[in-house]
């Protein structure tokens, strides 16, 4: 069993690294093709164009959390324009970063904004259609390892249960045909709080 474990986290793992290297991969070509299109845009080297990605995701990472909460309330009410200005502030100070890249106009910077964030939004979807592991890494991980260790009593409880979306019939539709034995076993007890739920 937990050779299994290693062996299920290692092919993780590397799906991961290969995700992460093909959407890297294809960032540099779309920002290779954007500096072609674009005149106030330029990139020296395929080298270059691989540390710029590089920094423009490090900067993004490190700065947009803090500047898009004061960014928010404004971006509300017009249309998303303000994150749109800053994300191309953000790759103009890459590109400061970055000897080799040059981003001239704020313009420039907008459409490279614009390109890139359409080619990512693509992209990162795209290796994830087949990954049935997502949610969980990304969210059930997180919430086990917050959880405090259960305390086992004697003394009876309560459940609250809500599934959004599912309707009377089709719950007693699932406990007539046997698909929720242990809700049904139950039923009996918790009877008055369904029906007042309902």
């Amino acid at each position: 069993m937990g050779k299994q474990v290693q062996a299920s986290t290692r092919r993780e793992l590397l799906r991961f690294i290969a995700r992460l290297l093909v959407i890297w991969g294809i960032a540099v070509a779309m920002l290779l093709l954007m500096a072609w299109l674009l005149p106030g845009v330029s990139v020296d080297s395929l080298l270059t164009a691989v540390i710029a990605v590089a920094a423009i995701g490090l900067v993004n990472a490190l700065l947009w959390p803090v500047l898009s909460y004061l960014v928010l309330p404004f971006a509300v009410f017009a249309f998303g324009l303000p994150s749109l200005v800053l994300n191309a502030v953000l790759i103009q100070l890459a590109s400061a970063l970055v000897e080799g890249l040059d981003v001239a106009r704020q313009r420039d910077a907008i459409l490279l904004t614009l390109g890139l964030t359409a080619i990512n939004t693509i992209v990162s979807s795209l290796p994830t259609i087949d990954d049935d592991n997502s949610y969980y890494r990304n969210v059930v991980q997180q919430r086990i390892k917050r959880r405090k260790k259960p305390v086992e009593t004697d003394v009876p409880g309560v459940l609250f249960l809500e599934m959004d979306g599912l309707a009377r019939p089709a719950l007693e539709r699932a406990l007539h045909q046997g698909y929720m034995p242990t809700l049904a076993a139950g039923l009996p007890s918790v009877q008055p709080l369904i029906v007042l739920a309902s």
